[in-house]
């Protein structure tokens, strides 16, 4: 397999969707979610139904990546100021308000996120004496070989540079459990970041939340891409990319009942709209809609449908 031509920034991506309205997304999520349950991808992917969110993503997102990220961006002189964490704090109790919660999600705290975040940059501080900064939460795209009119986007939530030049991808990851702290070679996430952005490494960098059971844990591992093994990643995902192009040529988008309805230990949204027959296409009209792509930066006029091959 040859690694493709990269290109970055959302700006690329948006010129050539507008350019190029035939070509599809596909990144790590969505091609999960297809995985997950063809019918769930259908209603997100291709009519922009809104999924549903967990507190543990958000918090992760919201109060973890972000301000890792502005001090990586920054070179370790800017860590998040307290206005900074209020607001952060403020504008993800927002987001969590209309969510559903259980008794464990009263663990993600304020003071727990500043607690994970200034134990990592204190045992991490000299990462800047060893890798060059490229790029926090940027956007890498390709167009997909093998699968007609494919891109492949990724963005980690840091890309690096090391003295050999050679890049090293770094995602973030928290949890209250710690049965997925360490990195596998075959992780599917990091091959496709590692696709993506050209970079012979990854990292995956864990913490686990505090709680009156666990201690607080961070654990970062390194490893090189083992190029056999992205190569069966590029093998695999352009089969299932050719799957969900059929799936949308037929219009055949299998219910995975019972396993979807509670992937993740969690009620899945649709299941209503599942029951449905025919009156089950006006109930999507009417339901509100929210661009799949938006944490990339897509859903302005690139394109008037995300999935629309035709």
């Amino acid at each position: 397999m040859k690694r493709p031509e990269t290109h970055e920034g959302i700006a690329s991506l948006r010129k050539f969707l507008r350019e190029n309205p035939k070509y599809v997304v596909y990144d790590y999520s969505s091609v999960s979610k297809y995985e997950e349950c063809h019918a769930k991808y259908n209603y997100v992917y291709n009519h922009w139904l809104r999924d549903s969110e967990s507190v543990a993503a958000l918090f992760s997102s919201m109060l973890i990546h972000h301000p890792l990220a502005n001090w990586y961006l920054y070179g370790g002189r800017r860590p998040w100021v307290p206005p900074e964490w209020q607001s952060g704090w403020d504008l993800f109790q927002a987001a969590v308000s209309s969510l559903p919660t259980t008794r464990r999600d009263a663990l993600y705290t304020l003071t727990v996120a500043q607690r994970l975040v200034i134990s990592y940059t204190e045992l991490f501080r000299r990462d800047f004496e060893t890798y060059k900064v490229l790029s926090t939460e940027r956007v890498y795209w390709s167009v997909f070989p093998g699968a007609e009119n494919a891109l492949w986007v990724t963005k980690p939530d840091l890309l690096l540079e090391r003295a050999d030049k050679e890049r090293i991808t770094f995602d973030f990851k928290t949890s209250l459990y710690d049965f997925n702290a360490h990195l596998v070679d075959f992780d599917r996430q990091f091959l496709g970041q590692a696709y993506g952005t050209g970079a012979k490494h990854v990292c995956k960098a864990f913490m686990r939340i505090p709680t009156a059971y666990n201690e607080m844990l961070i654990n970062r591992e390194i490893l090189p891409i083992d190029e056999e093994l992205l190569n069966e990643w590029f093998v695999e995902m352009g089969q299932t990319i050719m799957e969900i192009q059929r799936a949308r040529e037929t219009g055949v988008w299998v219910k995975q009942a019972p396993a979807g309805c509670t992937a993740y230990n969690r009620m899945c949204v649709f299941i209503d709209l599942c029951k449905l027959g025919k009156t089950r296409e006006g109930m999507i009209d009417i339901a509100e809609k929210r661009h799949p792509f938006t944490y990339l930066g897509l859903g302005g006029s690139e394109q008037e449908s995300p999935n629309e091959e035709s």
